[in-house]
């Protein structure tokens, strides 16, 4: 079994209101047993926000130290990741700067249509220069996002590496290989709608390099078996490209490795 997979998409719970299975009711889960299914598939690391209602920024705070709960209890098996919310401009930076203090890289994957804000919003600016100084990465939810909303601030914040969340059907996937063409900051993980369709992944790299593409499941929504057999099956990948996708990709934007 292949070993080593950096999860870069996920998001796992400690409550019961932030498991995202939509067919929970009907399934048994907990922490312990989700992590068991990850980590029987050969998973080291698990990376990303815990997701919830939000009607104010009490519950940005509450969800964010939630995964902070769950990285003392998973140890280096997860890797936080962390909300803002630019109508809290102030509050926001205080954010990444108190989960850089913590040691934590990822912002995201943020979640503006479940939250109420969008990649207009002018607060979103300085969130994310605060972000680029600490050196994170940005993960967020890309369905939609027209390419005059999202290409100023990839432009602007070059030294941010931008995470789009799922490649989507062909015409979404084209629109995320353009901006990958056209910014050396955006990357795609595989997490989502896309990676089902036979021969995605292998016209995807021909396009923009197997350096640009992060493995992830988007569990508990989606069956994590299913995305590790969508790469490690593929006969069109090479073994260097797997590696690349499953975990070398998500090692260097994260740790620099």
């Amino acid at each position: 079994m292949r070993t080593g997979i950096v999860d870069f998409h996920a998001h796992p719970f400690l409550h019961p209101e932030n498991n995202t299975c939509h067919y929970r009711d009907g399934y048994a889960m907990n922490p312990d047993s989700a992590r068991e299914r990850l980590s029987g598939l050969g998973i080291s690391t698990v990376c990303g926000s815990m997701l919830g209602p939000v009607k104010g920024w009490a519950d940005i705070v509450r969800l964010n130290d939630r995964a902070l709960d769950l990285r003392e209890r998973w140890g280096e098996f997860y890797m936080p990741g962390f909300h803002i919310h630019p109508d809290y401009i102030e509050q926001s930076v205080k954010e990444v700067e108190r989960m850089a203090a913590q040691g934590v890289k990822l912002l995201g994957e943020v979640v503006p249509y479940m939250h109420g804000w969008d990649f207009t919003h002018p607060g979103l600016v300085p969130v994310l220069e605060a972000a680029q100084e600490a050196g994170m990465v940005f993960s967020f939810h890309s369905t939609n996002i027209a390419d005059e909303v999202l290409e100023p601030l990839l432009t602007r914040f070059p030294d941010l590496a931008f995470v789009a969340a799922h490649p989507g059907e062909k015409k979404a996937l084209q629109t995320h290989l353009g901006r990958m063409e056209r910014h050396k900051n955006y990357f795609l993980d595989l997490s989502g709608t896309g990676i089902g369709r036979m021969g995605m992944l292998r016209y995807a790299m021909d396009r923009a390099g197997k350096e640009r593409f992060l493995f992830g499941t988007d569990f508990p929504i989606c069956p994590p078996e299913m995305y590790v057999a969508a790469v490690d099956r593929d006969p069109m990948l090479t073994e260097e490209e797997k590696q690349a996708v499953f975990c070398d990709n998500a090692k260097r934007i994260l740790f620099g490795a």
